[in-house]
C-alpha cells in the first residue's frame, strides 16, 4: 500500500478544556506529539463514522420489528383466536434477536480491535495499514464462527502487542 505523504497542514482553535483532555489522551496513549495525537482521534473518528450506518440499519430494522411485535400482544389482548399468530412470530423474533445479538457483538468485536491498534503508539502509517488489514480479513472470515473466533483471538494478540502488553487466551480442555 502506498503511504500519502502528508502534506496538509490545519490550523485549528481548542478550548482549555479540550486541550487538556486532547494532553490527558495523548500522554495515556504515549504520542510523541498533540498533532499525532489529532490525526490518530481523526481516523478514529473516520473509522467509526465509516461503520456506524450500517448498525443504524440493523437497530432501526430490529426495533420496527419489537414495535410490530408490541402490536400483535394487543391484538391478542383483543382477539385471543391470534395466539398461533403470535407464538410463530414470537419465535421469528427470538431467532432474528438472536442472530442481531451475534451481529452486534461481532461488529463491536471487530470495531474495537480495529480502532484499538490506532490508540497505541506505534507509527500511525502502520496502525491505519494494520486496522485496514483487520478490517479486510474479519470481513473475509465473518461467515465462519471458527475462523472468526480464531481472528478475534489472533487481533487481540496484535493489539495487545502494540500496545506493549501480553494477554493469555484461556486454553479449553482437550482431555475429553
Amino acid at each position: 500500500m502506498a503511504v500519502d505523504k502528508k502534506t496538509l497542514k490545519f490550523q485549528m482553535m481548542m478550548s482549555p478544556s479540550e486541550a487538556e483532555e486532547l494532553d490527558d489522551w495523548m500522554f495515556k496513549n504515549r504520542m510523541r506529539s498533540r498533532a499525532e495525537a489529532i490525526r490518530r482521534l481523526c481516523q478514529l473518528g473516520l473509522i467509526f463514522n465509516r461503520r456506524l450506518p450500517e448498525m443504524n440499519v440493523e437497530i432501526r430494522s430490529r426495533t420496527r420489528e419489537m414495535i410490530q411485535l408490541q402490536n400483535k400482544f394487543g391484538e391478542i389482548r383483543r382477539d385471543p383466536e391470534k395466539f398461533n399468530e403470535l407464538f410463530s412470530l414470537l419465535m421469528k423474533h427470538y431467532q432474528d434477536s438472536l442472530q442481531f445479538q451475534l451481529f452486534v457483538s461481532s461488529y463491536l468485536s471487530s470495531l474495537v480491535i480495529e480502532t484499538s491498534v490506532l490508540s497505541s503508539n506505534k507509527d500511525v502509517d502502520e496502525m491505519i495499514a494494520l486496522s485496514k488489514e483487520i478490517r479486510t480479513h474479519l470481513d473475509n472470515v465473518k461467515d465462519d464462527k471458527e475462523k472468526w473466533m480464531d481472528a478475534i483471538e489472533r487481533f487481540l494478540r496484535i493489539m495487545a502487542e502494540s500496545a506493549g502488553r501480553r494477554i493469555a487466551v484461556k486454553e479449553e480442555d482437550s482431555s475429553d
